[in-house]
């Protein structure tokens, strides 16, 4: 009689999870720590917002007949400077980077346009692809009659996959903790997700917050059940540890 193989090791144990929609509750319940992850040259030119609001995501409608569009997360962010500064910050999730549609991004840019002219709007494509590949990044329809372009659209992308997991070991911020799985770096999707689960402890987070992010974090790294407990082992010894490396540094100061 054939064996049967055990699937405990290959299942991940969260399968359940919307991913898509997941990373878009992340991104806004979190948005100054999104912020600082997706626009870091941004954030060190402005500074960190000093209020913001999630917009209503839906587009106006052309042909009430039709079903509307609807973008994933539009944030508007204010700043405190000579005058105050406020950005409209569009993100717009994809799980790989072949369904990247720029086209349909810019109709949403547009949209923000028209409902908000006195400010700036910033397009960010958030690729969670573990492995992607080329993102075009901008369009341009041109006049025949004319060099000057009669349009050009651009948009950010982040290719999380392409983030130095270095570069945000020990941070306490909560959008690298929930895909520190997915950074690069020569590290184990265990040990990855253990730095990822340190930077969520270091976030302060509630309880409640951190249990559910962390199924993200190993939903995006694909974690079977066996590295998860290997995970929470590793986890469960780290406070231990810390305090014999405490208590070393202590003695050394004493004697």
């Amino acid at each position: 009689m054939p064996k049967t193989k055990s699937s405990s090791k290959r299942k991940p144990a969260t399968s359940d999870l919307s991913l898509d929609q997941a990373i878009k509750d992340l991104i806004s319940d979190f948005p100054v720590d999104t912020w600082r992850f997706l626009l870091p040259e941004m954030a060190e030119k402005f500074g960190d917002p000093i209020s913001w609001e999630i917009l209503r995501s839906e587009t106006r409608k052309t042909d009430y007949r039709k079903k509307g569009f609807v973008m994933d997360v539009p944030i508007s962010y204010t700043f405190q400077g000579g005058e105050s500064v406020t950005m409209v910050v569009l993100f717009e999730h994809w799980s790989t980077s072949k369904s990247v549609d720029i086209l349909r991004t810019a109709r949403y840019v547009l949209d923000l346009m028209v409902r908000f002219p006195d400010h700036h709007i910033i397009p960010v494509a958030v690729v969670t692809d573990s492995d992607p590949g080329k993102v075009s990044e901008r369009l341009q329809l041109n006049d025949p009659m004319d060099s000057e372009p009669v349009l050009t659209f651009r948009h950010r992308v982040h290719k999380t996959a392409e983030e130095d997991l270095w570069n945000w070991r020990g941070k306490a911020n909560v959008i690298a903790g929930g895909l520190f799985t997915l950074f690069k770096g020569e590290l184990s999707k265990t040990e990855k997700a253990a730095l990822g689960m340190d930077c969520l402890e270091k976030a302060g987070l509630s309880v409640e917050d951190e249990a559910k992010i962390s199924t993200l974090l190993f939903r995006v790294g694909k974690l079977t059940e066996e590295e998860e407990r290997e995970v929470m082992a590793t986890r469960i010894k780290l406070p231990e540890a810390k305090i014999f490396t405490e208590l070393r540094a202590e003695a050394k100061e004493q004697s």
